[in-house]
């Protein structure tokens, strides 16, 4: 699954990548475990990896076509908390596809789950601080790598079946 060793570097497979972070003590509270709000920053450091993984220039995105990508809605669960030198797993991958918008599913684990995120990223025009449409390239580039993470949910058989019949039926353009 994940590999922990000393000699981490992201990974990307089956429409999930994973960028390795480890715990420092800037990301710790007085209690000596991660403080909540750093898993975010964990996750968003992961997004901006994975984009950079996938060929998605943000500076291109932004001074010349004054386009950005914004958290739009954010829900985080929580199950244990990270502590001082682990090193986590930080994951990104796609839910869902609109026209101007993402819906992403990121997990960060060391071992086990520690945590959970379930977001929706806008793109917005700079602008109007209004929506926009994702550009052409983008879109193509989002819709492979949920294609390729709905092959791996079928291949292993994960899902059930009425959600195996919606996978298909995006696939076939229904």
């Amino acid at each position: 699954m994940i590999d922990f060793s000393e000699n981490y570097l992201p990974k990307h497979q089956n429409g999930v990548f994973t960028l390795p972070i480890r715990v420092y003590h800037n990301d710790i509270d007085a209690s000596r475990v991660v403080y909540h709000a750093n898993y975010l920053g964990f996750m968003e450091n992961a997004r901006v990896e994975w984009l950079r993984f996938l060929g998605i220039d943000l500076k291109l995105l932004e001074r010349q076509m004054r386009l950005g990508f914004v958290v739009q809605e954010l829900n985080v669960r929580y199950f244990k908390p990270a502590v001082l030198d682990d090193l986590l797993a930080v994951s990104v991958e796609i839910k869902d596809l609109g026209k101007c918008s993402i819906k992403l599913i990121q997990k960060i684990m060391c071992k086990e789950t520690l945590c959970i995120a379930t977001l929706s990223i806008a793109c917005i025009s700079f602008a109007k601080f209004r929506p926009a449409a994702i550009p052409l390239d983008f879109q193509h580039k989002f819709q492979s790598e949920m294609s390729a993470r709905n092959q791996q949910i079928i291949a292993t058989g994960s899902i059930t079946i009425k959600t195996r019949a919606y996978i298909e039926s995006r696939q076939a353009g229904a």
